[in-house]
This record gives structure tokens, sequence and C-alpha cells, in this order.
């Protein structure tokens, strides 16, 4: 609030900024993540998958990770969910489990081999714990090239890019352009110092699959 009496721009990335009663405080704008969107785009791409290569099939099972700590958390979650139903109500999420950093994926990996063999993919919030899910599979002696088994998460995570420029199982990934919201952000900052104002910058992202992964890869600010 100090800082806002003297005059100073005040941006908050991802969150929201309160004061010591614990209210929003007003400030000029925010650098912030759509989390509804990004789920539904996860969802979107999974859907998209299981259409193409379920034909013909009833139930779909698949498994769902995420971080039940944190709202926007939530909101991808329900993105997701809402993405599957509108666009492939067959596919059923089986179970929730942990899913935040790569030993979740791992953990989850070796519960659901066993207890879903039917199980024809998962949904994230992330992609670092699908990064996990891939390395217990491949470990289990399983193929990380599996036509029939697909993940799906976001962040653009390097490692996660790079599973699907394999043609891995992680097939499709809501890679977040950081580099290009943080410039806006900036322009943004400036607009309100010479006098103007702005809406909030919504963090701009590109769904990555098999036929998109060449060009994110290509491009230095996003690879």
């Amino acid at each position: 609030q100090s800082a806002l009496d003297a005059g100073i721009v005040v941006c908050a990335y991802d969150d929201t900024i309160v004061g010591s009663d614990g209210e929003a405080l007003d400030y000029q704008f925010s650098f912030v993540c759509d989390n509804y969107e990004i789920g539904y785009r996860v969802g979107t791409m999974a859907a998209e998958w299981t259409l193409e290569t379920f034909e013909g099939e009833d139930t779909i099972q698949f498994g769902q990770l995420w971080h039940p700590e944190y709202q926007l958390q939530w909101d991808r979650v329900e993105g997701i969910k809402a993405a599957l139903a509108e666009l492939d109500p067959r596919v059923e999420i089986v179970e929730d489990l942990e899913g935040l950093v790569v030993n979740d994926g791992v953990a989850a990996a070796e519960a659901w081999m066993q207890t879903y063999p039917d199980l024809k993919g998962v949904v994230a919030t992330n992609d670092t714990c699908l990064q996990g899910f891939a390395e217990a599979w491949s470990s289990a002696g399983k193929d990380l090239h599996d036509p029939e088994f697909g993940m799906f998460g976001n962040d653009g995570v390097q490692d996660a890019i790079d599973l699907i420029a394999d043609g891995a199982i992680l097939r499709g990934d809501v890679g977040l352009d950081v580099y290009s919201g943080g410039a806006e952000t900036i322009e943004a900052c400036v607009t309100w110092l010479e006098g103007g104002t702005t809406e909030d910058v919504i963090m701009p992202m590109i769904n990555v699959t098999a036929d998109t992964v060449e060009d994110w890869m290509s491009d230095p600010t996003l690879y």
C-alpha cells in the first residue's frame, strides 16, 4: 500500500495482493493465467484424441492428477471436466491422485498400472507429474509409444515437449508463453506510467501436440 501511495505502479503475477487486513489492494493490474481455459484446453486435446483412437467403445477410463491445495488447480480441473463432458462423455475419470511433482506421477503410475489395467490415459493440471508417470511406465517395461495410451497436461516444460516430439504417450500439453506475456506486462506498466490504463494481461497459451510441436521447438523464446 505504501508503494501505491507513492505512485508506484504495481502488477500482481498470477495472484491477488492483499493488505494487512486481508482485503485485496486497489493496485493497477495483474498478469494472470486463465486457469479454467488451461484446463479446458487439456480436456479438449484429450477428447480429440479419444474420439480418434477409440471409435465404438462405450467407456474410456482416465486418471486425473492435480494438487487441490491451490484454487488455480480447482479451476483447471473444472475446465478439464467440462471439456471432456462436452466433447467425449465416454471418458470416465476413475480416480484423482496427488499430482504436483515427478514423484507424484511415479506413484500414480505404479498404483494405476495395478488397479486399472484398462486405463487409457491421464489428464493433469501440470506436466511435471506426467514426466514421472512416463518414467515409471517405461521402467515397468511398457511401451513409451503405446498408440492406445495418452497423457495431457500443461505448462510447456522442456522435458514434456521432448516427449511429445518423440511421439511418446504424452500427446498434448498447453504451453504457456511466459516470454510474450512478460513482454506484454512491461508494456502495460509503461502505459500506466504514461498516464494510460490497461486490462489485466492474460497469459498467452498454445496447444502443443504432434502437429504443432515443431513450431514450439523452433521458437527460442518458448523452447
